[in-house]
């Protein structure tokens, strides 16, 4: 099971650097179901539920040190990025994201920067599927706050040549 939130959150932890990652990349290792694989099945199942349980024990963790952070090293598959990026981060300095590039990323990773004033580096090692194109990160639109963003460190595995981080 995963550890109680509400336990996490009564400690207030004052955590400045967090570096959880698994294997990277866990699908290349067969623990993640194919695409062709039902939903169902007891690889399925039980690898959903320990992501399910990962996601839960990390999102309380992680939320808990939005003012204090300053170096986070995280797994896309169980981030808790869109509740991430409902606060602001005014510490953090290095972001860190790895594993598999999910759909919504761009959305909720373009709302999480504008609420980290202080971010110098910026790292995105995340796979594809063999048929994902290049996805902009933060899009081909320039939103005011993204003038803001002082980047000395960048790294994003697959690239799009037209987002605006370029």
């Amino acid at each position: 099971n995963a550890y109680p939130a509400a336990k996490v959150m009564a400690l207030s932890p004052r955590l400045t650097s967090l570096y959880y990652k698994p294997v990277v990349f866990r699908s290349m290792f067969g623990w993640e179901p194919r695409a062709d694989t039902p939903e169902t099945t007891p690889v399925a199942l039980e690898y959903f539920r320990g992501l399910q349980m990962e996601s839960e024990s990390l999102s309380a963790l992680v939320l808990s040190m939005n003012e204090s952070a300053v170096s986070l090293t995280l797994p896309m598959e169980s981030l808790p990025l869109h509740e991430m990026a409902l606060v602001c981060w005014p510490n953090l300095r290095t972001l860190d994201l790895c594993g598999e590039f999910r759909p919504s990323f761009g959305t909720h990773l373009r709302d999480l920067l504008s609420r980290t004033p202080q971010l110098s580096r910026l790292s995105l090692n995340l796979s594809r599927g063999p048929r994902a194109g290049r996805t902009p990160i933060l899009g081909r639109t320039v939103h005011e706050w993204m003038h803001a963003i002082q980047l000395r460190a960048l790294a994003i595995s697959y690239p799009d040549p037209e987002d605006v981080l370029f």
